[in-house]
Formats: structure tokens, sequence, C-alpha cells
């Protein structure tokens, strides 16, 4: 299972909430689950059964300025993908959607990052996606909270 930090690597909240973007602490007596501090969202409460449910905590540092549109782009084509069983075929679910938006095989690329001119909307960085943090962050992160 994926180690869930609470911090960031400067102390700050890790993640925050996909709802309404407030920060997600720790919730007492419950392992691995947060709770949005303005919204009340708990990551422990059941989910809809469809793979959008991975998408309600969002890390607080993206790797490159491509990744948050990544992040949208899956949420919005995943919205109405029921949970498939297992651990392995969710990853697999959520690796074949990313492998399509950003046009390259997260499992198999060698580079670490790769550029997409259609996710570029400004910035040193943009249209960049980091698969280092794609392949130790955000899909994990996904498949963590979409398999709860």
């Amino acid at each position: 299972m994926y180690d869930v930090e609470e911090l960031d690597q400067y102390g700050f909240p890790a993640y925050h909430c996909a709802a309404d973007g407030g920060v997600m602490q720790p919730i007492p007596g419950s392992p691995g689950a947060f709770a949005c501090l303005t919204c009340g969202l708990r990551t422990d409460a059941p989910g809809t059964g469809m793979l959008v449910d991975g998408f309600d905590v969002v890390h607080h540092q993206w790797g490159l300025r491509g990744d948050p549109h990544v992040w949208r782009t899956l949420r919005d084509r995943l919205a109405e993908t029921p949970t498939p069983h297992g651990h392995d075929a969710v990853r697999a679910a959520f690796v074949e959607a990313f492998n399509d938006v950003a046009g390259v095989d997260v499992d198999a690329e060698p580079e670490q990052r790769v550029y997409r001119k259609e996710l570029d909307h400004g910035g040193m960085s943009g249209g960049t996606v980091d698969l280092a943090w794609w392949r130790t962050k955000g899909l994990p992160l996904l498949v963590e909270r979409a398999c709860r």
C-alpha cells in the first residue's frame, strides 16, 4: 500500500481537498484518513464506486506545470468509470487513461519528463509532465484513494 505522508518536505500539509481546496488534516484514530477543515469531506467515507473517488484528495505540490492539467483531464475522463475490482486493475485503469492523456506510457518511458503542447497553459515548465512525480506520487495516491 501507498505510504501517505501528512506533511510535505517543507512542513506544510501534503494534501488539500479537491472539493473546496481546503487543508486536509489527519483524522485521529484513523491511520491514512484525512478530513477537510472547511467542508468536512472525509477520505474514509464510502465513495461512489467510480474511479473519480481517487480524486477527492489532491497533492499540495505538483511535479511540473503540466501535471495539474493532466490531473483535471483524468478526473473528467474517469468520472463515470466504475472502479474495477483489485488494486492491480484499478492501477491499470488509471495508467491507461494517463497514457492516453499524456501520450506516453508512464511505465515504459525512460524519460523523466515529457512536453505536451495541448497541456501548455503558460509558465516556465508549461505543458511539461513530470513522469517521475506521476510514478511516485500521483498514480499511487489515485490508486490508494480509489481502492478505499
